[in-house]
């Protein structure tokens, strides 16, 4: 049976369905309804209700039930969540999940009660003190606000493990959905299969979280016996999806990736069997990402880390064997020769960062940001460049791409200079 609501109400409704235990909240349009409508449901369902006297006491609410393993959450608006910034950091630093939801006034002070968008960056970029990031989902229909609520809670509680176990892992996982997403998006996947391919991405390692910790960040060489142990991290991620609180039939979409990401094209990786089938189309998606991200990121037992381009020609001598020809071609196609974030020298001398492949470029020609450096340890923003140009029409390039490097190993991050 369908049932006509407004927003508001559909969102608290979504809410008790998918478990929420405690809702914590103050006043403020345009989101009261939410407020009025859990004042009546939570207590005749037994759960917990309380007004807070202002945003600060609901969300310091919310963290110290979400600290207890409490299904909690509030919402607010614009103003109010500026409110909350310094004890999401908070909760952020803790590794609680909870469930904050904006319904964003337009203008910035008070502004007004029209519907808006313009607290995307605050939302997505995390307003507190700090260096963290937010899950942030963003519901165009009412329909969608209901199943995301519902369908994706549990999926996010169960990432909100990962990230528990290892930090590394957790961002691996989220930077490999993001490439998958890219890639899947590049060879022209619809949105409802890239959706789908993204949740593969974040529990590809799943696993992991099975694993000691003194094994996934041992400094020297693993032990046969250790990287045993290692190789089951695709079997137990199939374990975990199936234990998620999540529909049947999203969880046996999201299953075979995961196991399969270590296979390889040529099916010569683990888990060993005696398949004779190809490996999916999300799986080859995944033992690119997967190991494209994994290579180019510094970590404990590697000396030193690669930079993108250097990896995408690593790679690429394994076409074929580890990873689909095609599928790796329509990567490169999509990251460029030199990927964002890419640290060059140039033949002037100057060192940058790839910021941008535009689309009428071969690749071999990005723009580039110049980096100045500031006693001899940090380094400032400098002009834009575009590889592309010439001295003269149809002469030699103005600028060259002489080395690469992985910025890391210059203590340089790229997002401090490209976004």
């Amino acid at each position: 049976m369908k049932v006509l609501m407004k927003g508001n109400e559909a969102i608290a409704e979504a809410a008790i369905r998918a478990g929420c235990d405690a809702y914590f909240g103050y006043p403020i349009t345009p989101q009261t309804e939410v407020l009025e409508y859990m004042a009546r449901r939570m207590p005749e369902l037994g759960r917990a209700f309380v007004q807070a006297e202002s945003e600060l006491g609901a969300i310091n609410m919310v963290y110290g039930a979400a600290c207890t393993g409490t299904r909690v959450m509030t919402t607010t608006s614009s103003p109010g969540y500026s409110l909350m910034q310094e004890t999401m950091s908070y909760i952020s630093m803790s590794f609680v999940p909870c469930v904050i939801v904006n319904i964003m006034r337009g203008g910035p002070g008070l502004g007004n009660i029209q519907p808006a968008q313009g607290d995307y960056f605050q939302m997505t970029k995390g307003g507190g003190h700090g260096d963290y990031n937010l899950i942030v989902l963003a519901p165009s229909t009412v329909q969608e606000t209901v199943d995301l609520v519902i369908d994706k809670r549990s999926i996010l509680l169960k990432l909100s493990t990962l990230r528990d176990h290892d930090d590394y892992t957790y961002t691996h996982s989220v930077n490999v959905s993001i490439l998958a997403i890219c890639l899947g998006q590049h060879i022209g996947l619809t949105k409802n299969t890239l959706e789908t391919l993204g949740i593969c991405g974040l529990f590809h390692d799943l696993g992991k979280v099975d694993i000691p910790l003194k094994i996934l960040n041992k400094q020297g060489k693993l032990t046969d016996d250790e990287f045993k142990v290692i190789q089951k991290h695709s079997l137990n991620s199939v374990r975990h999806i199936a234990k998620i609180r999540a529909p049947r039939e999203l969880k046996s979409k999201i299953m075979l990736a995961p196991f399969e990401h270590h296979l390889k094209y040529d099916l010569s990786g683990y888990p060993r069997s005696w398949r004779s089938e190809p490996v999916s189309l999300f799986g080859r998606i995944l033992t690119i990402v997967d190991v494209f991200d994994a290579i180019t990121s510094a970590r404990v037992y590697r000396s030193e880390a690669i930079s993108p381009d250097q990896a995408l020609r690593m790679m690429s001598e394994n076409a074929g064997k580890d990873f689909d020809p095609i599928l790796l071609k329509a990567f490169i196609n999509m990251l460029g020769v030199y990927p964002i974030g890419t640290l060059v020298e140039l033949d002037t001398g100057e060192m940058g960062l790839v910021s941008e492949n535009p689309e009428q470029s071969d690749g071999t020609h990005p723009l580039v940001t110049i980096l100045i450096p500031e006693d001899g340890q940090s380094y400032t923003r400098g002009e834009t460049v575009d590889l592309s140009e010439r001295e003269t029409p149809g002469g030699r390039y103005k600028r060259s791409v002489s080395k690469t490097f992985n910025p890391a190993l210059f203590g340089i991050q790229p997002s401090e200079f490209i976004i």
